[in-house]
């Protein structure tokens, strides 16, 4: 497949690779694809985000019992976490 770019959007490509975080043009494309997909995932909906706007207070509060809980190390290890995490779903699973 051969594209043909106007010189402002080449500049622009060429640019991007000249930073050298791209090995090759396909690998600067293959980039590009995936944040578009990754940019069509629909966000929430407006239900969601009314909720979230109408428990703001509360969410709010949570995360600060959270981040006090974990400045003084109340917090999980990741591998407690994990094993909480399995011990929850096997419980649903049994349910």
């Amino acid at each position: 497949m051969t594209i043909t770019l106007d010189a402002a959007t080449e500049e622009r490509f060429q640019k991007e690779l000249e930073r050298g975080q791209y090995a090759d043009a396909n690998e600067l494309v293959q980039h590009l694809l995936a944040v578009m997909e990754l940019a069509s995932i629909p966000g929430p909906s407006q239900e969601d985000e009314d909720w979230l706007y109408e428990n703001r207070e509360a969410i709010d509060a949570s995360l600060d019992v959270s981040f006090a809980q974990a400045a003084r190390g109340e917090g999980y290890s990741p591998e407690e976490a994990k094993a909480l995490l399995a011990e929850m779903r096997a419980a649903r699973a049994a349910a």
